[in-house]
């Protein structure tokens, strides 16, 4: 008994530390200025949970803040309502190993939202390729 006591002691102890960690939800930090807020889009944040309407504040290349972010002042404020702010795409079954070689800011993918993708999943990608010198790998 004594045991489980201490055991649920160190539990609550734990969920308490866990729960003083986490934010109060609510409006994002407005550190601000950003260099730029996407104002009022549908964000969906790839985590699963259904999309929500907010402000996305950025600050060089880097997402700074996602939520509402009032009146935080911008270099650059873009109006999205009635659009989708995700923070890319995953193409799973890319073959663009050629094109990524001429071409490596591959803008036909990142125009598309694209920003990471899967390559030679279907054995006919640069390593299917005969090495110089060596043996074929990959398909026969």
């Amino acid at each position: 008994m004594e045991m489980s006591y201490r055991l649920s002691a160190i539990g609550y102890l734990l969920f308490l530390s866990l729960i003083s960690a986490c934010g109060r939800g609510g409006p994002a930090s407005s550190d601000g200025p950003y260099d730029l807020i996407l104002k009022g889009g549908w964000i969906i944040d790839g985590s699963g949970n259904p999309r929500y309407r907010g402000d996305v504040g950025m600050r060089g290349d880097r997402i700074v803040a996602v939520g509402f972010l009032g009146t935080s002042a911008a270099r650059e404020t873009l109006d999205v309502r009635g659009l989708v702010v995700a923070p890319g795409f995953i193409d799973m079954m890319g073959q663009s190993e050629i094109n990524a070689l001429i071409d490596n800011r591959v803008l036909s993918k990142v125009t598309q939202g694209i920003t990471t993708e899967v390559t030679g999943e279907g054995g006919s990608g640069r390593a299917a390729h005969r090495p110089a010198g060596g043996r074929r790998l990959g398909m026969r």
